[in-house]
């Protein structure tokens, strides 16, 4: 929630890293420690790739990196 989740994927967000840290015999605690100095974006990629585990082979989420590098192909498209 202090990350600004919303209250339903803040709780499922909890489940899934709790039944991690089970199935890993990892503290609960010591995996949310290490999950507090991440930023905003790198908790998004963190929980992105947990929940692709939990997901059906067919269906992944992601996420759009936006290309900061401009190629030659790039600049002659013309927009």
């Amino acid at each position: 929630m202090k990350r600004n989740f919303d209250d339903l994927a803040a709780k499922s967000t909890a489940i899934v890293l709790l039944n991690q840290a089970r199935i890993e015999n990892v503290s609960p605690l010591k995996l949310v420690d290490t999950l507090k100095g991440l930023t905003d974006v790198q908790l998004s990629n963190v929980v992105t790739e947990v929940l692709n585990v939990y997901r059906d082979r067919r269906s992944s989420l992601g996420f759009k990196i936006l290309a900061t590098e401009e190629t030659t192909e790039s600049r002659n498209i013309k927009q």
